[in-house]
């Protein structure tokens, strides 16, 4: 007779939403950007420089950058900033019709090809 085959039941998988999270998250932060409209967003040094070569060669290019805690975004809103960090972190992205072109310009200018 054949052995009854045992079901494994396996959790959902929670990476994707566990990064959503940390987009702008102050929790474990290791650096903040300041924009053009004063506010603070928050970032994670290792997961940008990981997926991003502009901020790769940001953080290890011993100029201020990469030693600061702060960092200026010069010309970025907050909304196409926290756009392309949700992309970085997740590598998914969902864009609004009214923030289209920023965003992309904003991933242009990062040097980001997808």
């Amino acid at each position: 007779m054949a052995e009854a085959t045992k079901k494994l039941e396996v959790a959902p998988a929670t990476l994707a939403g566990d990064m959503r999270r940390l987009v702008g998250s102050e929790s474990f932060s290791d650096v903040e950007f300041l924009l053009d409209d004063g506010s603070r967003v928050f970032g994670h040094r290792a997961v940008l420089a990981r997926r991003s070569r502009h901020f790769c060669a940001m953080f290890e290019s011993g100029l201020r950058e990469s030693a600061s805690r702060e960092v200026v975004m010069a010309g970025i809103s907050r909304r196409a900033f926290l756009t392309l960090l949700g992309y970085l972190y997740t590598d998914d992205v969902v864009l609004q019709e009214d923030s289209v072109v920023e965003v992309l310009q904003v991933a242009d200018r990062f040097g980001e090809e997808r």
